[in-house]
C-alpha cells in the first residue's frame, strides 16, 4: 500500500513538474511574441518591398512547383492508361487467336469426321 502511494505521489509530482519543462526546453520564459515589437509610425517601412517581392517570388515559385508535379503526375496517369490499353489490346488478340484456332481445330476435325464417314460408306 505504502508502495503506491509513493509511486502515485511521484507519479503526480512529475506530471505537475513535465510542462513546466517542456515550455522551457526551447525558448526562453519571458521572451516576446512576435508582434510585441510591432511599433506604428508614419514613415514606411524600408523592407516591405523586399518582403513583397520575396514573398511574391515564394508564391510564384511554389505556383510552378505545383505545376510541375501537376504536369509529371498527368504524364504518369496517361502513360499509366496507354500501357493499360495496350495489355488490353494484346489480350484481347490473344483471346482472338485461341478462338481461331479452336474454331481451325473443330473444322479440320469435323472435316476428318466426315472423311472417316465417306469412306465407311464407300466401302
Amino acid at each position: 500500500m505504502k508502495c503506491a502511494l509513493i509511486s502515485c505521489a511521484m507519479l503526480l509530482a512529475a506530471g505537475n513538474a513535465f510542462p513546466v519543462q517542456a515550455d522551457a526546453v526551447d525558448e526562453p520564459i519571458n521572451a516576446p511574441g512576435p508582434m510585441e515589437y510591432l511599433e506604428v509610425t508614419d514613415s514606411a517601412d524600408p523592407g516591405a518591398a523586399q518582403r513583397e517581392r520575396t514573398l511574391l517570388v515564394e508564391s510564384i515559385a511554389a505556383g510552378l512547383l505545383s505545376a510541375g508535379k501537376q504536369e509529371q503526375l498527368q504524364s504518369l496517369v496517361t502513360r499509366q492508361m496507354n500501357l493499360l490499353e495496350q495489355a488490353l489490346r494484346r489480350e484481347e488478340r490473344a483471346r482472338a487467336a485461341a478462338e481461331a484456332e479452336r474454331l481451325r481445330l473443330e473444322r479440320e476435325a469435323a472435316r476428318e469426321d466426315g472423311q472417316e464417314e465417306e469412306r465407311e460408306e464407300a466401302s
